[in-house]
């Protein structure tokens, strides 16, 4: 008797750990924007992605693989790189020269030049709302030719690594793919090993944003928000309390890290 009630205990404390688990997954990118049209322009006439579906005030582009979205939003703030924490979009290119030439033809103006970095190399740009932008050429790692333009990955610049690997390891429980580009860089899985995003060290300073600024987004996906919403309570997670006009037809909440940097959870 004793050992069926000691039995049905840890079956209680399996099943209560198997049901608060925080699973998150990378759904996607958001990019905000104060102009629709123009941001059409940008990031499917001059950048190449093609459009999937479009309103007055949100656009998703075709993407192989995560999703990437254009939302209108009313506020330009233009996150200072290099001295504020931020999100980085990371585009994939075959031969990075020739990309930072042809884009500069376009008009884009790069804000930083060809850098050698753990895989590559990789130059910087801005959009027409301030949000910066990498374009990446794999040469350590050489990869078959592939279409353009496509997402390589998505990070967050930090001034404290280990402080980020708290919050979105012990806290949103995604795991160490690699230490390997540490102290530089550290990538991230899912619960499924799949690869989730970057962490990289900048010395930069916390960033004050709001969900309405100007500004680049990971959007995570849960199955269940409500129970996703308790454990970052539990976790003692800023939640956003604002209420902001959501572009996805679905359940959402707003995060923030230590550094100021948001994320937007959606129910899937």
């Amino acid at each position: 008797m004793k050992n069926l009630m000691l039995f049905s205990l840890a079956l209680i404390n399996i099943l209560c750990y198997s049901q608060s688990k925080l699973e998150l997954k990378v759904h996607g990118v958001q990019i905000n924007v104060t102009n629709i049209e123009n941001a059409i322009d940008f990031y499917s006439g001059i950048i190449g992605f093609e459009i999937v579906q479009k309103s007055n005030e949100f656009v998703e582009l075709r993407n192989d693989g995560i999703a990437l979205y254009l939302n209108k939003t009313n506020k330009k703030r233009e996150v200072k790189y290099k001295i504020e924490s931020q999100t980085i979009l990371v585009l994939h290119v075959n031969n990075l020269d020739k990309s930072i030439n042809q884009l500069t033809e376009k008009g884009v103006i790069f804000i930083e030049g060809k850098n050698e970095n753990g895989v590559g190399y990789s130059a910087k740009f801005k959009d027409p709302f301030g949000n910066v932008l990498s374009i990446l050429e794999q040469s350590k790692f050489p990869v078959p030719v592939f279409k353009e333009p496509k997402i390589y990955n998505v990070g967050y610049y930090l001034p404290n690594m280990d402080e980020a690997k708290e919050f979105y390891c012990e806290k949103l429980n995604f795991t160490v793919r690699s230490n390997v580009y540490l102290p530089a860089a550290l990538p991230l899985n899912q619960q499924d090993s799949i690869f989730a995003f970057m962490l990289h060290y900048r010395k930069v300073q916390p960033t004050m944003l709001t969900p309405d600024d100007t500004q680049t987004l990971i959007v995570f996906e849960t199955k269940s928000l409500k129970r996703t919403t308790t454990h970052i309570k539990r976790n003692e997670i800023d939640i956003i309390k604002k209420a902001v006009k959501s572009s996805f037809k679905t359940k959402q909440l707003f995060i923030k890290d230590p550094f100021g940097c948001l994320s937007i959870i959606v129910e899937n």
